[in-house]
């Protein structure tokens, strides 16, 4: 899936930035003592706020002292006592930005603009993969805010906002982006209802936006889901559902007979006992297709994760919508179960691949080599796979085979699959190496 998403971060102060030294020092030149600045700094209450102190030899407690205040604050020099949000941040931020369009909205002016990325990219943060927008001077921050969301939304479709006030959740939901809030400078209990979860710290950001991608995957794939099911033509439709699984499985598996393919009906490999198999595993699914056609799917799911021991909670969410979205356009049977059987039965063959195909590759190169296959060439396997190379294919389709021979073993079926695997794996090592 090649889809585009913005990671908008609301603010850079107290999210990216730790500017407690800035503020520190601020006090200090004032003319605050280093124990009281590190007791009001200490309280998370008072971090947006400025002090109000009296000493014997400074006043700081008239309401101009913020204007003293910023006046210090906002010297460029006191902008290098900056320093990350947590140790973490930079090489997280930096890697967020090979993966999506960062874009970091900050209170800061466009005065301060030059010599923060100065600061940022001392302090090892990437700052020409960031678009960094700068608060114009006499400028409202929160419509400003409001305004750069939505020329991103604009841009694009899919996106996440980070914040650490609450209160600009809403502008974020307004252009359906999922929001998390950052506690810096809030708790988890404030954020409660008002965001899709709360972060103490930016490593958790990841497995959010792992599931923010399976979501993101269900709808890109249902939609296209619906865009191909139209095209089926219309006699095919009249079919009971039960067939659907049949054509499900001819096109993901492109048997003839006994035969397996990859990609194409060009080449393919024979084995012994293939249709008996297939029998096993089709019986099983048919006696459950009911459960499809009356959009329990959650029930169909959960008996076949017994089943198998697979868990398919992944894309049971998707499926979910996508059968919503083709009961009210289409509305047959045989379509809601040629959709769910098929993303039903392209996770079972990721499964396989990856426990029995893998598996296969590394025991051939074991017995050759004498030790594992390498990583980079796990990784080559990946791009094979992506690219459906022909070779790759049959061993991804006969990986599916030998994971259902281990399935239905007390079905007793004679088959050569383990055989034609260990020659298919040979085949796909060679290419790997070549």
């Amino acid at each position: 899936m090649s889809v585009s998403i913005a990671l908008i971060l609301a603010n850079l102060d107290n999210l990216v930035l730790n500017n407690y030294w800035r503020k520190f020092y601020t006090y200090k030149e004032i003319g605050w003592d280093d124990i009281s600045i590190k007791d009001y700094l200490s309280k998370k209450e008072y971090i947006m706020q400025i002090a109000s102190f009296n000493t014997p030899t400074v006043s700081f407690s008239a309401s101009s002292r913020r204007n003293r205040f910023y006046e210090v604050y906002n010297e460029l020099k006191m902008l290098e006592s900056d320093v990350p949000w947590e140790e973490s941040v930079v090489e997280i931020l930096n890697s967020l930005a090979n993966s999506y369009s960062v874009y970091i909205i900050t209170a800061r002016k466009t005065d301060l603009q030059e010599k923060t990325l100065e600061v940022m990219k001392k302090l090892g943060f990437n700052v020409e993969a960031i678009n960094f927008i700068f608060l114009p001077s006499n400028t409202n921050l929160a419509i400003f805010r409001q305004k750069s969301i939505k020329k991103i939304k604009e841009k694009y479709e899919y996106g996440v906002g980070i914040i650490i006030n609450p209160n600009d959740a809403m502008v974020f939901e307004r252009y359906d982006y999922p929001v998390y809030g950052f506690t810096s400078l809030k708790e988890n209990i404030d954020f409660k209802d008002k965001t899709h979860a709360a972060l103490n710290r930016w490593q958790s950001l990841f497995p959010l936006l792992s599931s923010y991608h399976n979501q993101i995957r269900s709808h890109v794939e249902s939609q296209k889901d619906i865009s191909t099911l139209k095209q089926i033509d219309p006699e095919e439709q009249k079919k009971p559902p039960e067939s659907a699984l049949e054509k499900v499985i001819y096109h993901q598996l492109f048997l003839g007979s006994d035969n397996i393919m990859g990609k194409s009906e060009s080449k393919s490999v024979e084995i012994q006992g293939l249709r008996e198999l297939l029998k096993c595993f089709m019986n099983d699914i048919t006696s459950k297709i009911k459960l499809i056609l009356s959009k329990r799917l959650n029930l169909f799911f959960h008996f076949f994760t017994q089943r198998y021991n697979i868990d398919f909670q992944e894309i049971q969410s998707g499926l979910e919508a996508s059968i919503s979205g083709l009961h009210q356009e289409v509305g047959e049977g045989y379509m809601m179960a040629f959709i769910v059987l098929t993303k039903f039965i392209e996770k079972l063959r990721e499964h396989a691949f990856d426990h029995e195909g893998k598996n296969y590759l590394d025991q051939t190169f074991r017995k050759l080599i004498g030790k594992p296959l390498p990583r980079p060439y796990h990784e080559r396997i990946k791009t094979f796979v992506a690219a459906e190379d022909e070779e790759i294919m049959i061993l991804y389709n006969l990986s599916f085979m030998a994971w259902l021979n281990k399935t239905y073993i007390e079905d007793r079926i004679k088959t050569n699959v383990n055989e034609v695997l260990v020659n298919q794996a040979n085949l796909v090592l060679t290419k790997l190496f070549l």
